[in-house]
């Protein structure tokens, strides 16, 4: 089973490992980290992520973001601290009490920054197979949409099924609620009228992720040729899978 890191001063940490692939390999553990934004770790936040193995980490937010909550890592002496603006600048929607309409919203989105944002995709993917002899983290604001995508893409270099990789990305409905408590919902939205299966039909369904990939598949034929299509080599994409299978 996947890992969830739970840190009191970060959401939605987790490790891609642990998910059993078509082939029947299983995706190994410290190899990958997703997460929400780094910027309020203390100091024992910071350590646990080290000894973890974190030497690496890649930041997907946007340059407002990153300027208005620098990442802890931004100076680090310890660990590579790289900052791609994946998505661009310009807001990002948030989806409230959209319910069954929040699939295709959500699937638009991901498929637009997959399709227009091509050379930032390859630019992530490429630090990501770069950066695999230890452990990598990579995150963006709540880790859930731009590393949710990244994810996906990961996940199917090394064939972990469509619906797998949709389960990893609703885990996000789970690991964001107090976020969402904290800093999102309305005055009259509580936790004893809205639990994490209606945060993930709202925010995260399984359907926008299968959406997404069904749209690679249909315009790409696969989502690696997809991968091939916006310029990430195979070396790159035999290190990633190299890392996440211990071989390929």
């Amino acid at each position: 089973m996947p890992t969830h890191l739970n840190l009191p001063d970060a959401y939605n940490v987790r490790d891609l490992g642990g998910y059993l692939t078509n082939t029947g390999q299983i995706t190994d553990y410290k190899k990958y980290l997703r997460s929400g934004t780094l910027h309020l770790l203390s100091k024992g936040s910071i350590d646990k992520l080290e000894q973890y193995g974190v030497k690496t980490v890649i930041d997907l937010r946007q340059n407002y973001e990153v300027e208005a909550k620098p990442d802890v890592f931004h100076n680090s002496a310890t660990v590579s601290y790289i900052h791609i603006n994946m998505i661009g600048d310009g807001e990002v929607e948030a989806f409230y009490d959209q319910g069954g309409d929040t699939v295709n919203t959500v699937s638009a989105m991901y498929i637009f920054w997959l399709e227009n944002r091509k050379p930032y995709i390859k630019e992530v993917l490429s630090a990501l197979a770069a950066s695999t002899s230890n452990t990598t983290l990579f995150h963006c604001n709540g880790g859930k949409d731009r590393v949710g995508t990244i994810s996906s893409l990961l996940l199917s270099i090394c064939d972990v099924p469509t619906m797998t990789i949709a389960e990893d990305y609703t885990l996000s409905g789970k690991f964001l609620m107090k976020r969402f408590f904290d800093e999102q919902a309305p005055p009259d939205v509580t936790p004893d009228n809205y639990t994490w299966v209606d945060y993930q039909k709202d925010y995260c369904p399984a359907e926008a992720m299968v959406k997404v990939h069904k749209h690679l598949k249909q315009k790409y034929g696969t989502v690696l040729n997809y991968i091939d299509s916006i310029g990430v080599s195979k070396t790159d994409v035999n290190s990633i899978k190299s890392a996440l299978l211990g071989s390929i």
